[in-house]
């Protein structure tokens, strides 16, 4: 519970949006040194700024391997800056990391390491705003956003009683949305750079591919998403390097009906 409230106090620290010059003369340094740079047009954000938010999300050193800036206004409102690192936290055996991904509404925070993406994208940092979650998200009146797509239960004509809420599920619907979003954005964005820069996916894979397996392997909207990711080695191939499922094909004989493979940790 410390550090949910550690991580929330440093969150309104960083992005406070009307920084108090007085507070700054009398109370010491300026808090706010890390801008929103989720919040900002891409043509503002240099390099540096990019690789300065990447580490004090991360709480890292290394260098981002990927990075996702977007902005969404349909079917909902999102701003959303993503980072992949090196490496994997969870092959030095620490087990499963908490999410990397806080979630803001209006810069103002909602949930740090928050579940807005599957679990099984927990090895991305980085930021999700958006101006369609109402700041009370926790009462009952979320109920009233857009967000939600809210169906009010229908009353039978001459009824004198109101109608009931909607149930708390309809908040988990209006974030599960947010999710599809996200996840299929992000994964969109993988499918690009491998196509991109394949050799640079494949040091990607190696160190994150068990993350996307098991995506496929536990959730089931996104496994057609994922399995366009995978990566394999072949026997027509020097060993170590991968393939995908479509390049395997594209390399078949016409007349080669059935694909045989081997399932281990390697060749």
């Amino acid at each position: 519970m410390a550090s949910r409230y550690g991580h929330a106090t440093e969150a309104a620290q960083s992005y406070r949006l009307f920084p108090n010059d007085m507070m700054q003369t009398h109370c010491g340094p300026q808090v706010n040194t890390v801008q929103p740079v989720w919040s900002m047009s891409q043509t503002d954000i240099s390099e540096e700024m990019y690789d300065s938010f990447y580490k004090h999300v991360s709480k890292g050193f290394d260098t981002p391997t990927y990075r996702l800036h977007f902005t969404s206004d349909a079917p909902v409102d999102l701003k959303a800056l993503f980072y992949v690192g090196e490496m994997s936290r969870e092959k030095f055996g620490q087990g499963i990391q908490p999410s990397g991904v806080s979630l803001y509404s209006h810069k103002v925070l909602i949930e740090p390491e928050s579940k807005i993406l599957p679990q099984w994208l927990r090895f991305i940092f980085g930021v999700v705003d958006s101006e369609d979650i109402p700041l009370n998200i926790s009462r009952e009146s979320m109920q009233d956003s857009a967000l939600l797509q809210v169906r009010r239960p229908r009353r039978p004509l001459n009824a004198t009683t109101p109608a009931p809420s909607p149930c708390a599920s309809c908040v988990l619907y209006g974030l599960q949305r947010i999710r599809s979003v996200l996840t299929r954005r992000f994964l969109r964005f993988l499918d690009s750079e491998a196509k991109r820069d394949a050799e640079k996916y494949s040091k990607f894979f190696k160190e994150f591919g068990l993350y996307i397996k098991e995506g496929i392997c536990t959730d089931q909207a996104f496994q057609e998403d994922c399995a366009k990711l995978l990566r394999f080695e072949s026997s027509a191939l020097p060993a170590g390097e991968l393939t995908s499922l479509d390049e395997y094909i594209s390399r078949c004989e016409p007349s080669q009906s059935s694909v045989y493979y081997l399932i281990a940790p390697n060749r």
